[in-house]
């Protein structure tokens, strides 16, 4: 007895981790967990389990011996939730706003809220970096970047304070600290090409906006000049950019309060014709086109589109007042109040 005891702790038990919780607005049957092993230089999914949902709600269990950090699928996004032996999370999520609505309960539950509020935060942080290029000239590239690197120490010190209150998570944290050393460090080519968008605006304000035709929902050809004859709102988005779905439920009372004067155009770019399909429903705007990649890239090229979302505005015959809108969750609004009051 006593040698199995002394040596009881060298080999320790896996035990058993849960997950179970509630999806709103399914996007799918079923719902993985799972995490990527790299094998002779070839990253390997493994599937640690899956299950079909019965009426949104699911219950899985994996066995381990140790921390780790997996990804939940629901089929069509991921999340990262970190797990030890023991916990007992429960997850409650909408999957039209994904990220924005996932929260846990249970044991375990701390940790993964946290983190969900970190990817929130880094979104909106990161936002605000970029949001403070634009609009710049040259002699005002010294402010906003005081103002960048502001943020930036903001967003390293909310890190900092996750580390201190969840050591085990330090290496991965230390990760990101170095990805908003990253970020920073581009920021002076970045302010450059703002620079130069905003001469290319300058000029292209009131010539008429370039075509491009994709598809819309019930399958037909569809162009953006097919949706001309008032004020139109161009929102340029994809299924997996989170600063986008984060915008979403901005809009959509932009939509409905705007609907009589205002006609907004989701135009889905860089993205996957099929989880276009499957998410675009869910949104509930009136109108979506999806571009394949050879439009994107066109529109891409002629508008200088290198990140999304992207907002821009064209007056009813499709000439150009604005591209680069105001953001929905920003001051749109108060842009086509502004708009419809000067005509």
């Amino acid at each position: 007895m006593f040698a199995v005891l002394a040596f009881a702790p060298f080999f320790a038990a896996a035990q058993t981790a849960k997950v179970s919780g509630e999806i709103s607005n399914p996007t799918g049957d079923w719902v993985y967990l799972q995490y990527y092993e790299v094998k002779e230089k070839k990253r390997e999914l493994i599937i640690l389990d899956s299950v079909k949902l019965e009426d949104g709600k699911f219950a899985m269990e994996i066995q381990l011996k140790e921390f780790m950090e997996v990804q939940f699928n629901d089929g069509n996004e991921i999340a990262h939730i970190y797990i030890e032996p023991g916990n007992d999370l429960k997850l409650k999520l909408n999957t039209a706003f994904f990220d924005e609505t996932l929260r846990f309960k249970g044991k375990g539950s701390d940790l993964n809220n946290a983190m969900a509020s970190y990817f929130l935060v880094n979104e909106t942080m990161t936002m605000d970096m970029y949001q403070n290029m634009w609009h710049l000239d040259a002699k005002d590239t010294a402010d906003a970047m005081k103002k960048i690197n502001g943020i930036g120490e903001d967003l390293k010190s909310y890190i900092t304070t996750l580390q201190a209150d969840f050591p085990k998570m330090k290496e991965n944290l230390d990760e990101k600290l170095a990805q908003v050393d990253a970020t920073l460090a581009r920021m002076p080519k970045s302010m450059k090409q703002s620079i130069e968008f905003q001469q290319m605006e300058d000029r292209v304000v009131g010539q008429q906006f370039a075509e491009a035709v994709g598809v819309d929902l019930a399958g037909k050809e569809a162009k953006i000049s097919d949706y001309y004859g008032k004020p139109l709102v161009l929102d340029f988005w994809a299924t997996w950019c989170g600063p986008c779905m984060y915008e979403m439920p901005f809009m959509t009372p932009i939509e409905e309060d705007f609907h009589d004067q205002v006609t907004i155009l989701a135009v889905n770019v860089w993205d996957d014709q099929k989880k276009w399909e499957e998410k675009a429903p869910e949104l509930g705007f009136a109108n979506n086109i999806f571009l394949d990649k050879e439009a994107a890239q066109a529109l891409g090229k002629e508008y200088m589109i290198i990140g999304i979302p992207r907002y821009m505005l064209l007056d009813k015959d499709g000439k150009i007042v604005s591209i680069n809108a105001q953001r929905p969750s920003g001051e749109l609004r108060q842009q086509l109040d502004d708009y419809l009051k000067s005509l």
